[in-house]
């Protein structure tokens, strides 16, 4: 069925509107292309491509439009290769593409090719962009998360009503204060060593607060040993 000027119109006020929010059309919960065929069992995701060519091709200033089976041929092309995007993405991509295209006058003709390279481009720079911020974002996030929480072992330890000095990790701490130096050194590479090995079967977080513990208390040396470990233990 043929659109109207009617249902371009409304797609496109629908596509401004979507398309304000560029990071819910990254990162909301929105369905995939591919999520939307195998939930529908039909061709949903290659006929939501197919209307935003078809917008593209009747409101655009191309002298030589795209035909029916150009569209129709592209709209499988771009499912096939970019079926991980989610629907609002396939919107962002055609309403920057869209404004793109009539920021200046084009009179030659509307190519396959070019669409596909400008999407590619727009995946690659675009988008690639915008996860690096976000997940950038996160990171600090989380990282801010982590410092207000300022959770030691003796603190948690207290939260689960324990004695620090019953635990592996709170003895290691406390008992590093008698010794010398040159055997905090030795017992700081031995109880790092203990760590990264995890022998005593502490989930992922109690070995976060135990390593920051042990490196808030005893500086630079911990975290030196604990890095060297680890790299050992990945190696292996």
């Amino acid at each position: 069925m043929s659109l109207t000027d009617e249902d371009y119109v409304n797609i496109y006020s629908n596509m401004l509107s979507i398309c304000r929010n560029r990071e819910d059309c990254h990162f909301g919960d929105h369905k995939t292309l591919r999520e939307l065929n195998r939930e529908t069992g039909t061709k949903v995701g290659q006929g939501m491509v197919s209307t935003y060519l078809e917008l593209l091709n009747a409101t655009t200033n191309y002298k030589v439009k795209l035909s029916r089976l150009q569209i129709k041929m592209l709209s499988q092309t771009i499912y096939d290769k970019f079926f991980y995007l989610k629907d609002t993405e396939l919107m962002l991509f055609f309403s920057d593409y869209y404004k793109y295209v009539n920021s200046d006058d084009f009179y030659g003709s509307i190519e396959p090719k070019t669409i596909t390279t400008m999407l590619t481009k727009w995946v690659r720079k675009t988008r690639g962009a915008a996860i690096e911020r976000h997940e950038n974002r996160l990171h600090k996030e989380r990282l801010e998360s982590s410092k207000s929480e300022c959770v030691n072992w003796e603190q948690y330890s207290a939260q689960k009503g324990v004695d620090p000095s019953n635990s592996p990790v709170g003895r290691i701490i406390a008992g590093l204060g008698s010794k010398t130096d040159k055997e905090v050194s030795e017992s700081i590479k031995k109880s790092a060593e203990e760590l990264v090995n995890n022998r005593w079967g502490y989930n992922q977080r109690e070995l976060e607060i135990a390593r920051k513990s042990f490196m808030t208390r005893y500086g630079s040396t911990p975290e030196y040993y604990l890095k060297k470990h680890d790299e050992y233990a990945t190696a292996k």
